[in-house]
């Protein structure tokens, strides 16, 4: 996997990002100590952003999440996550801090970054969970009424944009150009041709609301196909609620080799 350097211009290379983690293993145990006056074993957890996951003999586990993202958007985030929390769903609540603060403002090496300790949710990533219908259902409900509970919600930061944002693909034309293999600027040079051609007439038609904006196997933790964790709300925005399933569906092909009827529950 490759990870995007929002202040470089070319990808970072896992080493990369595993030297910088080791760096800030340090900083991250300075930041409990100073914010939350706790201490205990850091583990790393997988992700774009510094996740570790803390142990302690006097709590249940924790997560300290340091945001990476120069797009992030910290209050938006956790506004999201206050009203799903409010509507019952498992969601990574923020722990105050010893001031009251839920989050923390902080300096890495790659520039100002924010700091969250968040609730740890039980469960085990959607992609390393067996493929079952049953799953599927679960997962395909849980966004179906994710996107019902968020329809009441309203922030002013919610309409925007970033990198990630679907609607918005087209941006990324002329970096096909770059690619090696032109087998695969064949297939980019394909998807962007029918993406102008077919979706983007027709997306204004389909509902908007609010959007998790990264609904993949990582953010979604399971339990007994249950959905017992929703995660990583970092490029959540306003949009088309298709963009959502998009993504959940983009996925699910990937784990079923491309194949449709598997894909289907």
């Amino acid at each position: 996997m490759w990870f995007w350097s929002h202040n470089t211009t070319g990808p970072v290379r896992p080493s990369d990002v595993d030297t910088m983690t080791k760096i800030d293993s340090g900083h991250a145990e300075a930041l409990l100590r100073t914010h939350w006056n706790l201490t205990g074993e850091l583990e790393r957890l997988p992700g774009e952003n510094l996740n570790y996951r803390l142990k302690t003999t006097e709590h249940a586990p924790l997560v300290l999440k340091i945001s990476l993202e120069a797009h992030a958007d910290i209050h938006l985030e956790e506004a999201v996550v206050d009203h799903l929390d409010t509507a019952g769903f498992p969601v990574p609540i923020s722990i105050p801090t010893v001031d009251g603060m839920r989050t923390v403002e902080t300096t890495l090496p790659h520039g100002p970054s924010h700091a969250r300790l968040q609730r740890h949710l039980p469960g085990t990533p959607w992609g390393d969970m067996p493929k079952s219908p049953e799953l599927l259902r679960s997962i395909g409900s849980s966004l179906a009424t994710m996107h019902g509970a968020l329809g009441s919600f309203h922030h002013e930061g919610a309409v925007r944009t970033h990198a990630w944002d679907l609607k918005e693909a087209m941006r990324h034309h002329s970096s096909v150009a770059h690619i090696e293999s032109s087998r695969r600027r064949r297939a980019l040079e394909q998807c962007f041709l029918l993406h102008a051609a077919v979706s983007l007439p027709r997306l204004n038609e389909c509902p908007q609301g609010m959007l998790h904006g990264d609904y993949n196997i990582e953010n979604i933790l399971v339990d007994a196909n249950e959905i017992s964790g929703l995660l990583d709300f970092g490029d959540c925005l306003h949009g088309q609620l298709i963009q959502d399933l998009a993504i959940a569906l983009a996925y699910t092909l990937e784990q079923t080799a491309g194949s449709l009827e598997e894909a289907r529950p």
